[in-house]
């Protein structure tokens, strides 16, 4: 295990300090295994004995799985290369000093099983692990189908032109010609988020991509060297989020008007199923869909900002007197396979729910202090706001489902807008 420049933010207090090398591995191991992967990590830094048992804990799986949430942000008061982790349940801050390209630089576009989906300025995805400074670099965005690199006669990458990729072009029907996007709008406007099947770090995994145009998929397996396009039906677009189920070793993926297809990525060519259909008429700006701790599978509702009157009364929602025009929408459902119906949620059965680029997780809170029971946490991963204003301050807030009430959460003065900030959990 490579040994990271990987600090707490505000140090103990200097002083006497014993001589702790001489404790045996197998106490130490015993320790370890119960910390925080950054304290782990942050640990190993101490003397060699402690470094070895610290790897012996990572190398056997012998870690946490109660790995606390993070958010993950860059901070004025650091250089560009270093990532801020600040622990939701301790409070504590972490600078870690990634390598390149700069973290500052990074467009960070997904998060799942302790690493972090990150797009460069040359449009090309990178997986990294911002706790043990890991990296991976993806295969190269000129592989994706759709999209073709422009260079200047001086061979500089200037852009790239993205097709529409609308399936009717397989029943010779005209399709709308490419469009050009300079690299460095091309980035903001292509990829919309990416999670992993697995921790790379353990062995194969793939990586399930959203981009525009229409929210098309794309996924690569480790190994790959290019990105293969889902194209198995007309109806493989327009996508919103979605969670792979490890019992089953499907995806499941929701697209904007609520329907649900299994899709089966394990054989030569993707299978995509449909096994929910839509059941409500109201449009909103984003959905996402997770496997809840008790297996059920929730999809939710976002709108940014207010919804208009009808779709309140359909969603059931009281409307507000008060001016909420920049107070986002949240509505929880449970998903019924069998009967094809939907409910909506007011508890979370003591969990706390996290939405934006990460994969959609919950976490059980009384397992994390300070966490808040059946609250949504949420991060800004508003694309189209995003590319009109990428510097634009970022909304985090936390909205408590019983009562309605949204609190804004502040994090530190330095805390920068760009990359935007995404809630994380590290894997060992």
């Amino acid at each position: 295990m490579s040994l990271p420049s990987f600090v707490e933010a505000t140090p103990p207090a200097s002083g006497p300090v014993p001589d702790w090398s001489e404790l045996q591995q197998d106490l130490l191991i015993g320790i370890f295994s119960k910390l925080e992967l950054p304290d782990l990590v942050y640990a190993g830094a101490v003397c060699m004995p402690w470094r070895l048992s610290c790897v012996a804990v990572r190398r056997f799986g012998l870690c946490s799985p109660n790995q606390s949430p993070y958010l993950v942000y860059s901070s004025g008061d650091r250089d560009k290369n270093t990532a801020t982790l600040h622990n939701l349940s301790t409070d504590k801050k972490y600078h870690c000093s990634l390598p390149d390209p700069p973290f500052r630089s990074r467009y960070v576009i997904g998060a799942s099983h302790g690493w972090l989906v990150t797009n460069d300025e040359q449009c090309n995805l990178h997986l990294l692990n911002p706790v043990t400074r890991d990296q991976i670099s993806l295969p190269p965005a000129r592989t994706m189908t759709g999209l073709s690199p422009c260079f200047t006669r001086d061979g500089i990458l200037s852009g790239y032109y993205i097709d529409d990729l609308y399936l009717k072009y397989k029943r010779n029907i005209p399709r709308d010609p490419p469009v050009f996007y300079e690299t460095e709008f091309a980035r903001l406007h292509l990829y919309k988020k990416a999670i992993l099947t697995a921790d790379p770090s353990r062995g194969d995994f793939t990586v399930l991509l959203m981009h525009r145009p229409a929210e098309h998929l794309s996924f690569v397996r480790s190994g790959d060297t290019k990105w293969t396009w889902i194209d198995a039906n007309q109806h493989c677009r327009l996508y919103e989020d979605f969670f792979y189920n490890e019992d089953d070793r499907l995806f499941y993926a929701i697209q904007g008007m609520g329907e649900i297809h299994a899709i089966d990525l394990s054989g030569p060519s993707p299978v995509v199923n449909v096994i929910f259909k839509p059941v409500s008429s109201v449009v909103v700006d984003t959905r996402y869909i997770l496997r809840a701790p008790w297996g059920d599978i929730l999809y939710v509702f976002r709108n940014y900002g207010p919804l208009p009157p009808e779709a309140l009364r359909e969603l059931d929602i009281e409307e507000s007197e008060e001016d909420d025009s920049e107070v986002d929408e949240i509505v929880v459902h449970k998903v019924d396979l069998a009967k094809q119906k939907i409910r909506k949620m007011k508890h979370l059965q003591g969990h706390a729910l996290f939405i934006g680029f990460n994969r959609t997780f919950m976490l059980h809170a009384k397992d994390f202090p300070n966490l808040r029971p059946n609250c949504v946490y949420l991060s800004d991963d508003n694309t189209s706001s995003i590319f009109c204003s990428p510097l634009n301050g970022r909304k985090l807030s936390c909205l408590n489902l019983g009562d309605g009430t949204l609190t804004d959460m502040w994090f530190s003065d330095s805390l920068l807008h760009w990359p935007p900030p995404i809630w994380f959990r590290p894997s060992c």
